[in-house]
C-alpha cells in the first residue's frame, strides 16, 4: 500500500486544473485583406515574443467579457462580433504544478482599425495567415489557426458560437 501525505494537495495525483487566462484573436481587413492582430510583447514572460490579446479573468468576471475587456485595454478595439473559437487552450504551467485551460475567442473588429496600445505591448503587425504563423510562439497556438482563419474569414462562425452583440438564444 503507498501512503501520501495528509492534506489536500496529497489527496490530488498529478497537477491541479485550472482556468484563469482567456485568449483573443482579434480579425480585421485590413486594406481588403484579411489580417489577424499580433502584439508585440513589451514585458513579462513573454517579453519580446509575439502573441494574441491575452489577459486574466478577474473575480466574478465571465471569460468572454475579460476578452471584451481585455481587447479594449491592450488595443483600444471594440469587437464588432465576439465568438467562442470552439477550442480552449491548455498548458502546463511547471511553477504552479498546474494545467492552465484558457478559453479562446475569436474578436471581428472594424476594418482598418486604429490601435492604442497600452503597457504590455510595444508594436503590433496585421499579418496575413502566413505572417501569424511566424510570428506565433507555441505550436499550439497555430494549430488553433488552422482553424480560426477558415471560420473567421472565410465562413461566418455558426451562431451558436456567438457571443457579441448579444448572446445566442440559450445561452
Amino acid at each position: 500500500m503507498i501512503s501520501q501525505p495528509a492534506g489536500p494537495a496529497a489527496s490530488r495525483i498529478g497537477p491541479a486544473i485550472r482556468s484563469r487566462f482567456i485568449a483573443v484573436y482579434p480579425f480585421a481587413r485590413i486594406d481588403g485583406e484579411p489580417r489577424m492582430l499580433m502584439l508585440h510583447r513589451a514585458r513579462g514572460v513573454f517579453q519580446g515574443h509575439w502573441y494574441m490579446v491575452t489577459g486574466t479573468i478577474e473575480p466574478g468576471e465571465r471569460a468572454w467579457r475579460a476578452a471584451e475587456r481585455e481587447l479594449a485595454e491592450e488595443t483600444g478595439l471594440i469587437a464588432r462580433a465576439l465568438y467562442s473559437a470552439d477550442f480552449t487552450d491548455s498548458f502546463y504551467n511547471p511553477a504552479d504544478e498546474c494545467i492552465e485551460l484558457v478559453p479562446a475567442f475569436l474578436a471581428v473588429v472594424d476594418d482598418d482599425p486604429p490601435i492604442t496600445l497600452n503597457h504590455e505591448a510595444d508594436a503590433f503587425q496585421w499579418c496575413d495567415r502566413a505572417g501569424v504563423l511566424a510570428l506565433m510562439p507555441f505550436a499550439g497556438h497555430r494549430r488553433a489557426l488552422a482553424d480560426l482563419w477558415p471560420t473567421a474569414l472565410d465562413t461566418p462562425p455558426a451562431p451558436w458560437l456567438r457571443l457579441l452583440p448579444k448572446p445566442a438564444p440559450g445561452l
